[in-house]
Protein backbone atom coordinates (compact mmCIF):
# COMPACT_ATOMS: atom_id res chain seq x y z
CA UNK A 1 0.00 0.00 0.00
CA UNK A 2 1.34 3.60 -0.88
CA UNK A 3 1.75 6.00 1.79
CA UNK A 4 -1.16 8.46 0.51
CA UNK A 5 -3.27 4.74 0.84
CA UNK A 6 -2.19 4.37 3.83
CA UNK A 7 -2.82 7.75 5.48
CA UNK A 8 -6.30 7.52 4.09
CA UNK A 9 -6.63 4.08 5.53
CA UNK A 10 -5.69 5.08 9.12
CA UNK A 11 -8.22 8.41 8.92
CA UNK A 12 -10.98 6.22 7.70
CA UNK A 13 -10.27 4.06 10.94
CA UNK A 14 -10.24 7.07 12.99
CA UNK A 15 -13.70 7.93 11.43
CA UNK A 16 -14.94 3.60 11.85
CA UNK A 17 -13.56 4.25 16.18
CA UNK A 18 -15.27 7.07 16.22
CA UNK A 19 -18.41 5.73 14.61
CA UNK A 20 -19.18 8.43 12.02
CA UNK A 21 -18.17 5.78 9.64
CA UNK A 22 -18.73 2.14 8.52
CA UNK A 23 -17.01 -0.93 8.10
CA UNK A 24 -15.50 -1.57 4.52
CA UNK A 25 -13.80 -4.90 3.80
CA UNK A 26 -10.23 -4.62 2.80
CA UNK A 27 -9.93 -7.56 0.48
CA UNK A 28 -12.06 -6.83 -1.82
CA UNK A 29 -10.71 -9.30 -4.74
CA UNK A 30 -13.29 -11.67 -6.84
CA UNK A 31 -13.19 -15.49 -6.34
CA UNK A 32 -11.45 -15.76 -9.87
CA UNK A 33 -8.53 -13.94 -8.61
CA UNK A 34 -8.30 -15.78 -5.52
CA UNK A 35 -9.18 -19.23 -7.59
CA UNK A 36 -5.99 -17.85 -9.90
CA UNK A 37 -3.99 -17.01 -6.81
CA UNK A 38 -4.66 -20.13 -5.07
CA UNK A 39 -2.92 -21.77 -8.40
CA UNK A 40 -0.73 -19.60 -8.21
CA UNK A 41 0.88 -20.75 -4.73
CA UNK A 42 0.22 -17.33 -3.61
CA UNK A 43 -1.10 -18.73 -0.04
CA UNK A 44 1.52 -21.11 0.64
CA UNK A 45 3.17 -19.03 3.08
CA UNK A 46 -0.17 -19.48 5.54
CA UNK A 47 1.54 -22.60 6.10
CA UNK A 48 5.00 -20.80 7.31
CA UNK A 49 6.69 -20.54 10.26
CA UNK A 50 5.32 -16.66 10.95
CA UNK A 51 1.78 -17.74 10.65
CA UNK A 52 2.06 -20.50 13.02
CA UNK A 53 0.86 -18.47 16.16
CA UNK A 54 -2.82 -17.25 15.12
CA UNK A 55 -2.78 -20.85 14.17
CA UNK A 56 -1.83 -22.41 17.67
CA UNK A 57 -4.47 -20.49 19.53
CA UNK A 58 -6.84 -21.27 17.04
CA UNK A 59 -6.23 -25.13 17.76
CA UNK A 60 -5.67 -24.37 21.31
CA UNK A 61 -9.21 -23.28 21.71
CA UNK A 62 -10.84 -25.98 20.07
CA UNK A 63 -8.37 -28.77 22.22
CA UNK A 64 -10.03 -26.33 25.06
CA UNK A 65 -13.21 -26.81 23.94
CA UNK A 66 -13.16 -30.97 24.19
CA UNK A 67 -12.98 -33.84 22.10
CA UNK A 68 -16.18 -34.15 20.52
CA UNK A 69 -17.09 -31.04 18.75
CA UNK A 70 -18.13 -30.73 15.39
CA UNK A 71 -16.30 -27.55 13.39
CA UNK A 72 -17.40 -25.33 10.59
CA UNK A 73 -14.56 -23.61 9.08
CA UNK A 74 -15.77 -20.49 6.77
CA UNK A 75 -13.17 -19.68 5.07
CA UNK A 76 -11.33 -23.28 5.18
CA UNK A 77 -8.84 -22.25 1.95
CA UNK A 78 -6.29 -25.13 1.28
CA UNK A 79 -7.03 -26.49 4.86
CA UNK A 80 -4.06 -25.19 6.43
CA UNK A 81 -5.92 -25.51 9.98
CA UNK A 82 -7.47 -28.74 8.79
CA UNK A 83 -3.91 -29.95 9.09
CA UNK A 84 -2.88 -28.51 12.05
CA UNK A 85 -5.94 -30.19 13.60
CA UNK A 86 -5.14 -33.60 12.60
CA UNK A 87 -3.93 -34.76 15.98
CA UNK A 88 -6.71 -33.15 17.73
CA UNK A 89 -9.94 -35.11 18.64
CA UNK A 90 -13.36 -33.44 16.79
CA UNK A 91 -16.05 -35.53 15.62
CA UNK A 92 -16.70 -33.52 12.45
CA UNK A 93 -15.24 -30.99 10.65
CA UNK A 94 -16.49 -28.90 7.08
CA UNK A 95 -14.20 -26.86 5.78
CA UNK A 96 -15.96 -24.13 2.97
CA UNK A 97 -14.78 -21.86 0.91
CA UNK A 98 -16.33 -20.41 -2.52
CA UNK A 99 -12.89 -20.73 -4.28
CA UNK A 100 -12.80 -24.41 -6.11
CA UNK A 101 -9.02 -24.57 -6.32
CA UNK A 102 -8.71 -23.74 -2.69
CA UNK A 103 -10.79 -26.70 -2.09
CA UNK A 104 -9.17 -29.12 -4.31
CA UNK A 105 -6.45 -28.26 -2.55
CA UNK A 106 -7.56 -29.24 0.52
CA UNK A 107 -9.34 -32.79 -1.06
CA UNK A 108 -6.68 -35.10 0.36
CA UNK A 109 -7.14 -34.17 3.76
CA UNK A 110 -10.34 -35.68 3.72
CA UNK A 111 -11.40 -38.81 5.59
CA UNK A 112 -14.05 -39.93 7.53
CA UNK A 113 -14.66 -37.04 9.89
CA UNK A 114 -13.26 -34.23 7.39
CA UNK A 115 -14.64 -32.80 4.13
CA UNK A 116 -14.75 -29.86 2.36
CA UNK A 117 -17.24 -28.37 0.45
CA UNK A 118 -17.23 -25.07 -2.05
CA UNK A 119 -19.60 -22.88 -0.59
CA UNK A 120 -19.95 -19.32 -1.23
CA UNK A 121 -22.39 -18.44 2.15
CA UNK A 122 -22.24 -20.44 4.99
CA UNK A 123 -26.21 -21.46 5.70
CA UNK A 124 -28.67 -23.80 7.66
CA UNK A 125 -28.48 -26.53 4.77
CA UNK A 126 -24.58 -27.28 6.00
CA UNK A 127 -26.33 -27.86 9.64
CA UNK A 128 -26.00 -27.04 13.21
CA UNK A 129 -22.35 -26.80 14.54
CA UNK A 130 -20.38 -26.43 17.76
CA UNK A 131 -17.48 -24.93 16.48
CA UNK A 132 -17.76 -22.14 13.84
CA UNK A 133 -14.15 -20.77 12.59
CA UNK A 134 -13.40 -17.28 10.92
CA UNK A 135 -9.37 -17.50 9.96
CA UNK A 136 -8.98 -14.31 8.40
CA UNK A 137 -12.38 -14.25 6.33
CA UNK A 138 -14.26 -11.46 7.93
CA UNK A 139 -12.26 -8.63 6.19
CA UNK A 140 -12.40 -9.83 2.89
CA UNK A 141 -16.35 -10.86 2.33
CA UNK A 142 -18.35 -8.27 0.97
CA UNK A 143 -21.30 -8.18 3.80
CA UNK A 144 -19.68 -8.98 7.44
CA UNK A 145 -22.43 -8.57 9.16
CA UNK A 146 -24.49 -11.16 6.86
CA UNK A 147 -22.08 -13.58 7.39
CA UNK A 148 -21.98 -12.88 10.72
CA UNK A 149 -25.60 -13.47 11.20
CA UNK A 150 -25.46 -16.68 9.03
CA UNK A 151 -23.07 -18.24 11.10
CA UNK A 152 -25.49 -16.36 14.73
CA UNK A 153 -27.90 -18.68 13.22
CA UNK A 154 -25.66 -22.21 12.75
CA UNK A 155 -24.90 -22.44 16.21
CA UNK A 156 -26.79 -23.19 19.12
CA UNK A 157 -27.22 -21.18 22.35
CA UNK A 158 -23.65 -21.85 23.87
CA UNK A 159 -21.91 -22.25 20.78
CA UNK A 160 -18.70 -20.55 20.01
CA UNK A 161 -17.42 -18.50 16.87
CA UNK A 162 -13.11 -18.65 16.93
CA UNK A 163 -11.68 -15.23 15.16
CA UNK A 164 -8.87 -14.55 13.81
CA UNK A 165 -8.78 -10.88 12.37
CA UNK A 166 -5.65 -9.09 11.09
CA UNK A 167 -4.67 -6.35 12.10
CA UNK A 168 -5.58 -3.27 10.40
CA UNK A 169 -6.73 0.58 11.14
CA UNK A 170 -10.13 -0.10 10.69
CA UNK A 171 -10.74 -3.68 12.67
CA UNK A 172 -12.79 -1.85 15.41
CA UNK A 173 -15.78 -2.08 12.90
CA UNK A 174 -15.20 -5.64 13.01
CA UNK A 175 -14.99 -6.43 16.40
CA UNK A 176 -18.40 -4.40 16.98
CA UNK A 177 -19.52 -6.45 14.38
CA UNK A 178 -19.16 -9.78 16.63
CA UNK A 179 -19.79 -7.92 19.95
CA UNK A 180 -23.46 -6.76 19.07
CA UNK A 181 -23.99 -10.58 17.82
CA UNK A 182 -21.99 -12.99 20.27
CA UNK A 183 -20.51 -12.57 23.98
CA UNK A 184 -16.69 -12.58 24.60
CA UNK A 185 -15.21 -15.14 25.95
CA UNK A 186 -11.30 -14.59 25.34
CA UNK A 187 -8.91 -12.64 23.01
CA UNK A 188 -4.82 -12.74 22.49
CA UNK A 189 -3.14 -10.57 19.98
CA UNK A 190 -0.44 -12.29 18.22
CA UNK A 191 2.80 -10.53 16.49
CA UNK A 192 5.70 -11.98 15.03
CA UNK A 193 8.46 -10.36 16.44
CA UNK A 194 10.86 -11.42 13.37
CA UNK A 195 8.80 -9.79 10.76
CA UNK A 196 10.74 -6.96 9.51
CA UNK A 197 7.60 -5.43 7.73
CA UNK A 198 6.14 -3.74 10.89
CA UNK A 199 3.07 -5.78 10.84
CA UNK A 200 0.73 -5.22 13.41
CA UNK A 201 -0.10 -8.89 13.32
CA UNK A 202 -3.41 -10.73 14.69
CA UNK A 203 -6.07 -10.34 16.60
CA UNK A 204 -7.70 -13.81 17.88
CA UNK A 205 -10.65 -14.29 19.95
CA UNK A 206 -13.38 -16.91 21.28
CA UNK A 207 -16.90 -15.49 21.29
CA UNK A 208 -19.77 -17.26 22.27
CA UNK A 209 -23.87 -17.28 21.35
CA UNK A 210 -25.30 -16.60 24.50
Amino acid sequence: MSIAGALKERARGIGVRLGVRSYRPIDRSSVERWDSEFKSGAYEYFGNLRQLARYSILVGYIRHLGPDVSILDVGSGAGVLAARLRETPYRRYVGIDPVPEAIAQAAHLADDRTSFEVVDQPSRALGYFDVVVCNEVLYGVPDPEGMLDDIHGLLPAGGNLLTSIWRHPTDVGLRRMLDARFELVDAVSARNLTDETGDHGWRVSWYRRS
